[in-house]
Formats: C-alpha cells, structure tokens, sequence
C-alpha cells in the first residue's frame, strides 16, 4: 500500500504488525516520538493485522488524518472518536 498522513499537533507513532493468530506479540516497523506527518509505502511481511498507533502527548485534541492507497483487506478504526 501506499500511504500518508498528517496530525495537526505532534503525536508519537508506532507503525506495527501482528501475527494471525498472535495474541500479544507484535512487530514495530517504524516508531517515532513526536512527528506531525508520515508517507510511504508498506508491504506486509507476514499475514496478519498491520496498522498505525497514535499518542496524543499533549493537552489539545489532535486531528489525524490518513490516505491510503493500493491492496488492504478491509480497514479498521480502534478507540477515539469516530
């Protein structure tokens, strides 16, 4: 897939896959402690559940916002606000 966000404040992020099956081991690809944008491209090494973790560090509330492209089985949002 190709990729490419933006955060309208900086947040840490913890780009990461999990195993099929895996349950609570995981692979960190890419982690960041404080960054406003990220772009790309990602291939997934291994079956399983892949995606972003972002932490708001701050007192405001943070936009993120991401545009991907190319070949996903579905997309899933965890937690904040819809």
């Amino acid at each position: 897939m190709v990729f490419q966000w933006t955060a309208s404040a900086d947040v840490a992020v913890d780009l990461h896959g999990e195993r099929t099956g895996s349950q609570s081991e995981y692979t960190s690809y890419d982690i960041e402690g404080a960054q406003r944008e990220g772009a790309g491209t990602f291939v997934a090494p291994f079956a399983g559940t892949h995606g972003w973790f972002w932490k708001n560090k701050g007192q405001q509330p943070v936009t993120v916002t991401v545009t991907i492209t190319g070949f996903h089985k579905r997309l899933v949002r965890h937690g904040g606000q819809p």
